[in-house]
């Protein structure tokens, strides 16, 4: 039981890495778990992910909102592990509200309603940003407030082609496709989502999505993988979400104006005010 809100952990390894809002003392780790390093850091830790091929070596992003001016900052940071020294930092004009890595991509959802991704290269003990980018400020009509979480769908054996998915503030799940062509990297919109989890007949934040790593574009039809459906090959082509409703859905990229599965405490309410099918 930790003393403060425990936005984040990750498992590395021996150790369980914990990102917190305030400072947890060692005692707040009940036996067998201890508390071998603690940081002081200038923002409010929101989330940490390992770095891949790395055991040691893990990335935290960073958010604090300035309730006088009402600007938000962010960063995100590189530390090595158990010690805690810190390898090498960014920061953002926003806060980083989740993040996940793609091999040496690491794509932030932001609090300004966007999608960042960074490309790390450099030398194993120092890995250091060669190259990122935003995605585009108008991909979509509506303004969706905060980007809440983010997950990845890769190529199989190809990270420099994925899509992801981001889900808001507004009750919305914006899909992208990332492309690194190897000068500088792009993300594009590729379709949205909105009004998928409802309480009381009010649209409630999804506050977290997933792609399934199990289905993979062409895997379940017989046909040719990223052929005309738009997915990149071998994207998954499924994504589970879950919000305020008590509801995890489960959804198909390629037509997603109903959920293919649904499981939770509470009863469904109607499905998705709009939605972006795209053909197959």
């Amino acid at each position: 039981k930790l003393t403060s809100n425990c936005c984040c952990a990750r498992g590395v390894p021996p150790y369980l890495l914990c990102c917190c809002d305030s400072t947890c003392s060692t005692a707040a780790m009940s036996s067998p778990t201890k508390t071998v390093c603690k940081l002081d850091v200038d923002l409010h830790p929101c989330s940490i992910e390992r770095f891949p091929g790395y055991s040691d070596i893990y990335a935290a992003g960073m958010y604090e909102l300035d309730e006088g001016t009402g600007k938000r900052a962010g960063c995100v940071c590189l530390y090595k592990s158990p010690g805690g020294s810190l390898l090498n930092s960014f920061s953002l004009e926003s806060g980083v509200l989740d993040m996940k890595f793609n091999r040496d991509y690491l794509g932030c959802s932001l609090s300004t309603g966007s999608v960042y991704v960074a490309k790390y290269g450099g030398s194993a003990e120092h890995p250091e940003v060669v190259s990122s980018c935003y995605s585009p400020r108008a991909a979509f009509e509506h303004d969706d407030g905060l980007y809440l979480s983010l997950d990845w769908s890769v190529t199989q054996g190809s990270p420099t082609r994925a899509h992801l998915a981001a889900s808001t503030q507004s009750g919305c799940v914006k899909l992208f496709s990332f492309t690194d062509s190897g000068d500088s990297l792009h993300l594009e919109p590729l379709a949205s989502l909105r009004g998928i989890h409802k309480l009381y007949g009010e649209v409630q934040p999804v506050w977290v999505v997933a792609f399934d790593p199990h289905t993979h574009a062409g895997s379940d039809r017989g046909t040719e993988p990223g052929s005309a459906s738009g997915m990149a090959p071998l994207c998954s082509e499924r994504i589970v979400t879950g919000g305020d409703d008590g509801l995890f859905k489960l959804w198909d990229t390629r037509c997603m104006d109903h959920t293919i599965g649904c499981a939770g405490a509470s009863e469904p309410e109607p499905e998705a005010e709009s939605s972006s099918c795209r053909p197959t």
